[in-house]
């Protein structure tokens, strides 16, 4: 089913179909399907171990996705294997509902995110991992997004230029809201 709509819509609908994606895991592990496109993003967001712990917190609190024109429900989700959310994007005038399951979370001592893989309904069919990084030798501490996707809805393929500039807009701005995160309150 694909939302699209002027007014919001309810978060009611199946998440347990199949996934849409046939790379599971790809974000982990670098082997992308033919037909992906490839798209990441690092920024850094400072040094220090405390600085690390502030920006695993902040991928636990959904922080990427902390943008005006973009919501993730359940709200406090769980970051574990299995879960499932609906991203919710508005889009000149419209409100996209896409649903994903979480496929791979990775924790240890320098490493801490999750990646995600579409689901029936989504526009796009992909991946995506959101990850902070601790860099013991040099104690930096990095954001990193990266997407696998194309399109699968008829309408972003006839706007293809349009959706690229989305999915780098969504970059972009959850690399903001990262270094927002961890940025002292004056």
């Amino acid at each position: 089913m694909h939302v699209f709509s002027i007014a919001k819509p309810s978060h009611n609908a199946d998440t347990s179909g199949p996934y849409t994606y046939p790379g599971l895991g790809s974000t982990a592990h670098g082997r992308v399907p033919d037909g992906y496109r490839v798209d990441a993003a690092v920024v850094s967001l400072g040094t220090g171990r405390t600085g690390f712990d502030r920006a695993r917190a902040a991928i636990l609190a959904w922080r990427p996705f902390d943008l005006d024109w973009v919501e993730v429900t359940p709200e406090h989700a769980a970051i574990r294997t299995g879960t499932v959310v609906t991203v919710t994007a508005r889009v000149a005038g419209m409100w996209f509902q896409s649903r994903c399951r979480i496929v791979d979370v990775v924790d240890t001592r320098d490493r801490f995110g999750f990646s995600y893989a579409t689901l029936p309904g989504h526009v796009v069919s992909g991946e995506e991992s959101f990850e902070v990084i601790y860099e013991p030798s040099t104690g930096e501490v990095r954001f990193r997004i990266e997407a696998h996707s194309r399109p699968a809805h008829p309408l972003v393929w006839l706007t293809y230029p349009f959706a690229r500039t989305v999915q780098c807009r969504f970059r972009r701005e959850s690399c903001a809201a990262m270094k927002c995160a961890l940025t002292p309150p004056v």
